[in-house]
């Protein structure tokens, strides 16, 4: 976690606190919304297309801060099998820099990880996969996928409240 993170990521809450405790009409809150979301498309254009990262969502976002904690508490997680051979295959799929040579090299996963799968699917040899204690494989994989929905969906309608 950066300084840059926690600061963009305060720095939305006061604002978003701030809007709520002065009254601000729901104009004005998407106004604000729409802003943001406009800097965030400059993000995405400017850093993240170039880079080849998403520097929109592993630096700006206050939403990829979250993931990036929530990441480290879940249960699931990706690991190396056994098999891997260092390839580093997989490295060219992650776009949140969770798999530099050093985390290939020591068959760990960076902590930049938001358990996107995408680095699964660059594996040749297929020797990365989601886990979940001692449970391994696909079925974690669809498993994990169905609560994220899930929770989602939750908190999209709790949003909407």
């Amino acid at each position: 976690m950066t300084p840059t993170r926690i600061a963009i990521f305060a720095i939305v809450v006061a604002v978003a606190f701030g809007a709520r405790i002065l009254g601000a009409p729901p104009s004005v809150a998407a106004e604000i919304a729409i802003a943001f979301g406009f800097v965030s498309v400059v993000v995405m254009i400017a850093l993240s297309r170039r880079l080849g990262l998403m520097a929109h969502c592993a630096v700006f976002c206050p939403v990829g801060l979250i993931a990036s904690i929530a990441g480290r508490i879940s249960p699931f997680r990706i690991k190396f099998a056994k098999g891997c051979d260092g390839c580093g295959a997989c490295r060219k799929t992650c776009r949140y820099g969770a798999l530099e040579k050093h985390h290939i090299e020591s068959r760990t996963v960076g902590r930049s990880c938001t358990l996107c799968g995408d680095c699964l699917g660059g594996c040749r040899s297929q020797q990365l996969e989601y886990t979940f204690g001692p449970f391994r494989g696909e079925r974690v994989r669809s498993i994990f996928l169905v609560l994220i929905v899930c929770l989602h969906a939750v908190f999209l309608g709790v949003a909407r409240m």
